[in-house]
């Protein structure tokens, strides 16, 4: 996003940070987009777990996207999705009830300025419920955005926006920082024991090559959460810039940082490539799966998958493999980037597991009661990570 100076930095930054780099070591970092695994990273921050959360930074759609089009940057949705799914704090329900707030589908720039500023004016007048540390900096937050969205050349859609996503641009725009910066104070504030990043702060998209070899551009384009209009499966991703063009995506040095210092890594369940693998996109990903001492856990999706298509279980784990040996300029083998394949018991897989290719490659294979993707989530999803 944009550095912008309207506001003076003791405005909004009240607290300094905890752990402002989210360096401090994870038990458990996970590689994945925002809106899986809920109720696993919450189980896991009720038994005190420290865990890590690289999130996807490519999101085209929604409210990100269209904070994207006005004023660049990388896409915050899914930091502010986790963020919500790790809040235990004493005030939780009054901070899901106004971060995970959205405004009208229809609402037209007029009225949704007009409710922001209402919103503000309740957030630092003490009509939200919530504690000053969190309600001074989102009232001061949102009029920050505001003041800059009115000078923005490309106007800003404002329906079904979200009022997280605006408070973290809106903070970050204001003291002209590092994203990390921003996400870590807002945790601290949120009470949030966790370290979160994306994986590259670039302003990149996606572009996907399907099975039939349409290239799809934009995460929103291809994303099975939009559908399953693409079941033949996405062929392979690539990095993009906003008119489509080739371009290359940095890894984020906090996210090397988290991979290096974690004791295991996750690549969970979720959309197989807007998710999971378009993480290992950034230049420096994969190198640090490849070179990291933390053991590396696959958990595949045990049910149908728009993007992951017709590929095994084995065969997502030699397109991982490809993926890092891209980053690395040679050949790598699976068993250089993953450790354990958990699956399942009750998972239907419905484009095969291929456990004999995943044994000649050394991977360990661990079978556990974990549900199907619908309901794998929880308790046993979470014990199953820390036990793998």
């Amino acid at each position: 996003m944009p550095a912008t100076t309207a506001a003076p930095v003791d405005a909004i930054a009240s607290t300094r940070p905890r752990a402002a780099l989210g360096h401090d070591p994870v038990q458990l970092c996970f590689l994945s987009g925002g809106t899986a695994l809920r109720d696993t990273v919450g189980v896991l921050a009720d038994l005190g777990v420290r865990s890590g959360h690289i999130l996807a930074p490519f999101d085209s759609g929604g409210s990100s996207g269209t904070l994207r089009d006005s004023f660049g940057g990388p896409a915050i949705g899914d930091v502010r999705n986790r963020l919500l799914s790790l809040c235990r704090g004493t005030h939780r329900a009054a901070v899901l009830a106004t971060l995970g707030r959205r405004l009208d589908a229809e609402i037209d720039a007029t009225e949704a300025r007009a409710e922001l500023r209402a919103l503000a004016d309740a957030a630092e007048q003490g009509g939200l419920s919530l504690p000053e540390a969190i309600a001074l900096p989102l009232g001061r937050a949102l009029r920050h955005f505001l003041t800059v969205e009115a000078g923005c050349a490309v106007p800003f859609a404002y329906g079904r926006a979200s009022v997280g996503n605006l408070a973290l641009v809106g903070e970050q725009m204001a003291l002209g920082e590092a994203i990390d910066r921003t996400i870590a104070r807002w945790a601290e504030r949120l009470e949030v024991d966790a370290a979160l990043t994306l994986s590259s702060t670039d302003d990149v998209h996606l572009a996907a090559t399907l099975a039939d070899g349409t290239i799809v551009l934009g995460q929103a384009g291809f994303t099975s959460k939009h559908g399953e209009a693409n079941c033949a499966g996405v062929r392979d991703v690539a990095v993009v810039d906003g008119a489509g063009n080739a371009a290359t995506a940095e890894a984020n040095p906090t996210a090397l940082g988290l991979i290096r210092s974690a004791g295991r890594i996750c690549l969970p369940i979720g959309s197989l490539w807007s998710s999971v693998l378009g993480q290992l996109l950034p230049r420096g990903m994969g190198r640090a799966l490849v070179e990291t001492d933390a053991r590396r856990i696959y958990v595949p999706n045990p049910d149908w998958d728009a993007e992951q298509g017709r590929r095994s279980v084995a065969d997502v784990a030699v397109t991982i493999a490809e993926l890092c040996s891209r980053d690395l300029g040679r050949a790598c083998a699976p068993a250089e980037c993953l450790d354990v394949v958990l699956l399942s018991a009750d998972g239907a897989y419905p484009s095969g597991v291929d456990l004999e290719r995943l044994l000649a490659y050394g991977l360990h294979v661990v079978r556990a009661p974990l549900g199907t993707a619908r309901r794998m989530e929880g308790e046993a999803l979470a014990h199953a990570l820390l036990h793998a």
